[in-house]
């Protein structure tokens, strides 16, 4: 029951229809196009706010797209620090005109800008505003904007900008074109609740936008040297879905190399990440980001960190992809662990394969849980390539147990044949020391040159 509305489905308690598709979806876009006809769905004010019931409804997926978009018309790039989203986008609606608040944002920006001390009194000043014309106090602010923009961010139309902050996805330039063509439209209470139950329709539903949608898709990849097949426009709407998803995932995967490529620059902040893992507390860089691991995170963070030192170190010979295990999102942070079965992570070289697992765990567990896994992967990993295979088992704290298991280091296959293994256990503590200490080698033969 809701404000007195008969529940439209029979059973009591069910999976919603589009989180059944959520939990179903095997690729990042297509979990991307679950969250955005959720998101999309979603109106404001409406029955979920009998307060607000009568007045104009309207999407705060599309209005945010139309802000920001109002942003790059003035101020070059369609981007809003996590201030200006929390201080003025989420506030606002539609009927105060995306043109004026981005007026609002750019000038909050200019005097925001001018100096350290005009700084502070211009984010106090509308920090207090905002807080008073909302009821709330200001860190509610803030926390409902960290919120809201990850929900963007997991449509796939948004990319994370400075510090939780949010940017348009360029990429999905032609999809947010098609999207605020589209007249909003009020829905009745029960037609309301059976949208949010299975999604909102998209343009890509009609064959002619979806064709549209994959030709742009392909011509950016085209811009980017990747030649791909013709579109194949004579099959259903899953067929185009199914295409649109494979053109997406390869934009993402040239994303993520160049991403890799980056790494080699961004030393000092990934050992400022695996200082803050090990010690659970936030890290500063020296420009006075402060860098800290999400509540509940630091077991994927960690996976993650070693990833990235192994793509700064560079020489592989895998892809990035190929070299994790653990998924990451659009912005390249982590979405969980690595799933069981296999190696967290693998990276190949020229001549040999480092087969890298990683934990928090210690004491004696450690050896408990991580000895065989580790003994068995790094065995199966020799069984596949004909090159020296080494195992590097990193942890905040190595159990002696665990290191007198990895010193043994044998482990016998299927047909009892006995196999060595070379796996060595370090510290991260003693991993970021000896990665850091690569960096500054180099940096070193730089001004000797």
């Amino acid at each position: 029951m809701m404000d007195g509305l008969e529940h439209p489905y029979q059973n009591p308690y069910e999976v919603t229809e589009i989180g059944a598709k959520l939990a179903t979806s095997e690729s990042l876009p297509a979990q991307q196009e679950c969250f955005l006809r959720a998101l999309l769905a979603y109106q404001i004010p409406s029955l979920l706010e009998p307060r607000y019931r009568g007045t104009h409804t309207f999407s705060p997926l599309l209005h945010s797209i139309e802000v920001l978009r109002a942003v790059a018309r003035r101020c070059l790039n369609s981007a809003v620090t996590l201030e200006e989203f929390a201080l003025f986008v989420q506030i606002s609606t539609p009927s105060e005109g995306a043109e004026k608040i981005a007026t609002e944002i750019a000038e909050f920006r200019k005097r925001y800008e001018a100096g350290p001390r005009q700084r502070r009194e211009t984010l106090k000043s509308r920090e207090s505003f905002a807080a008073k014309e909302n009821k709330v106090i200001v860190s509610t602010l803030y926390d409902y904007a960290d919120l809201s923009a990850r929900y963007l961010k997991a449509t796939g139309l948004f990319l994370s900008y400075k510090r939780g902050g949010l940017l348009l996805n360029a990429s999905k330039h032609l999809l947010c074109d098609l999207l605020l063509r589209e007249a909003e439209v009020c829905l009745e209470d029960r037609e309301y609740l059976h949208r949010l139950w299975s999604g909102a329709e998209l343009p890509t539903d009609d064959t002619s936008a979806s064709i549209q949608v994959l030709l742009d898709l392909r011509n950016q990849l085209r811009k980017q040297g990747v030649e791909v097949p013709q579109v194949v426009a004579d099959v259903d709407s899953q067929g185009l879905a199914k295409q649109r998803h494979d053109l997406e995932g390869r934009l993402s995967r040239l994303r993520e190399e160049a991403y890799a490529k980056s790494q080699m620059k961004k030393f000092k902040e990934i050992g400022a990440w695996m200082e803050s893992i090990r010690t659970g507390r936030a890290a500063r860089l020296d420009d006075g980001t402060m860098l800290s691991v999400p509540r509940g995170e630091r077991p994927a963070y960690l996976e993650w960190i070693v990833w990235r030192a192994f793509l700064a170190i560079g020489s592989l010979v895998n892809t990035p992809l190929d070299a994790r295990r653990f998924e990451i999102d659009q912005d390249f942070l982590p979405v969980h662990c690595a799933p069981g079965g296999g190696p967290d992570m693998q990276f190949e070289f020229e001549d040999y394969v480092v087969v890298v697992e990683v934990t928090l765990t210690s004491s004696s567990r450690q050896e408990a849980a991580e000895g065989e896994p580790v003994r068995r992967h790094v065995a199966d990993v020799m069984q596949q390539t004909q090159k020296d295979v080494f195992g590097l088992f990193i942890a905040v704290k190595i159990d002696s147990n665990t290191a007198h298991t990895f010193r043994l280091g044998d482990w016998y296959l299927q047909d009892d044949r006995k196999v060595s293994l070379q796996i060595v256990p370090m510290m991260l503590e003693d991993f970021r020391d000896f990665f850091l200490s690569g960096e500054s080698r180099r940096e070193t033969r730089k001004s000797e040159l």
